[in-house]
Protein backbone atom coordinates (compact mmCIF):
# COMPACT_ATOMS: atom_id res chain seq x y z
CA UNK A 1 0.00 0.00 0.00
CA UNK A 2 1.34 3.39 -1.04
CA UNK A 3 0.86 6.12 1.58
CA UNK A 4 0.25 9.53 0.44
CA UNK A 5 2.31 11.35 3.06
CA UNK A 6 1.46 14.63 1.32
CA UNK A 7 -2.16 14.41 2.04
CA UNK A 8 -1.38 13.44 5.98
CA UNK A 9 0.88 16.47 6.72
CA UNK A 10 -1.92 18.65 4.84
CA UNK A 11 -4.91 17.05 6.60
CA UNK A 12 -3.38 17.62 9.98
CA UNK A 13 -1.74 20.67 9.26
CA UNK A 14 -5.36 21.77 8.32
CA UNK A 15 -6.66 20.29 11.57
CA UNK A 16 -4.13 22.19 13.77
CA UNK A 17 -3.59 25.55 11.78
CA UNK A 18 0.03 25.16 10.72
CA UNK A 19 1.52 24.27 7.91
CA UNK A 20 1.66 21.13 6.10
CA UNK A 21 6.43 21.92 6.53
CA UNK A 22 5.19 22.09 10.22
CA UNK A 23 3.74 19.23 11.24
CA UNK A 24 6.73 17.16 8.86
CA UNK A 25 9.32 18.96 11.22
CA UNK A 26 7.43 18.31 14.34
CA UNK A 27 7.02 14.81 13.69
CA UNK A 28 10.88 15.04 13.08
CA UNK A 29 11.53 16.40 15.43
CA UNK A 30 9.83 14.03 18.18
CA UNK A 31 11.06 11.18 16.74
CA UNK A 32 14.73 12.49 16.74
CA UNK A 33 13.76 13.55 20.79
CA UNK A 34 12.44 9.52 21.27
CA UNK A 35 15.40 8.56 19.53
CA UNK A 36 18.21 10.43 21.49
CA UNK A 37 16.10 9.63 24.94
CA UNK A 38 15.10 6.34 24.99
CA UNK A 39 12.96 6.23 27.78
CA UNK A 40 13.96 1.90 28.69
CA UNK A 41 15.31 -1.18 27.07
CA UNK A 42 11.63 -1.91 25.76
CA UNK A 43 11.69 1.18 23.61
CA UNK A 44 15.19 1.30 22.29
CA UNK A 45 14.30 -2.60 21.47
CA UNK A 46 11.55 -1.31 19.39
CA UNK A 47 13.63 1.89 17.76
CA UNK A 48 16.02 -1.34 16.21
CA UNK A 49 12.97 -2.76 14.76
CA UNK A 50 12.44 0.31 12.67
CA UNK A 51 14.14 -0.29 9.13
CA UNK A 52 15.71 3.22 8.02
CA UNK A 53 18.59 4.41 6.11
CA UNK A 54 20.15 6.46 9.03
CA UNK A 55 20.55 6.49 12.18
CA UNK A 56 16.79 7.71 13.06
CA UNK A 57 13.69 7.22 10.83
CA UNK A 58 12.10 9.74 8.69
CA UNK A 59 8.50 10.79 9.52
CA UNK A 60 7.90 8.78 6.55
CA UNK A 61 10.29 5.85 7.66
CA UNK A 62 8.27 5.33 10.88
CA UNK A 63 4.60 5.91 8.90
CA UNK A 64 5.50 3.06 6.61
CA UNK A 65 6.63 0.97 9.71
CA UNK A 66 3.57 1.49 11.93
CA UNK A 67 1.16 1.24 8.88
CA UNK A 68 3.01 -2.50 8.30
CA UNK A 69 2.58 -3.41 12.21
CA UNK A 70 -0.94 -2.40 11.86
CA UNK A 71 -1.59 -4.36 8.91
CA UNK A 72 0.18 -7.32 10.15
CA UNK A 73 -1.67 -7.18 13.16
CA UNK A 74 -5.76 -5.86 12.54
CA UNK A 75 -7.02 -8.12 14.68
CA UNK A 76 -4.91 -7.10 17.90
CA UNK A 77 -5.05 -4.55 20.28
CA UNK A 78 -2.09 -2.54 21.61
CA UNK A 79 -1.73 -0.56 24.52
CA UNK A 80 1.49 2.31 24.28
CA UNK A 81 2.14 3.89 27.68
Amino acid sequence: MKIDYQAIYEKLAKENGVTPQQVREDMAQAIRQAYENPKDEQTKWFQKQVPCKGQIPTPEEMMDFVSQCCSENENQTFFVS
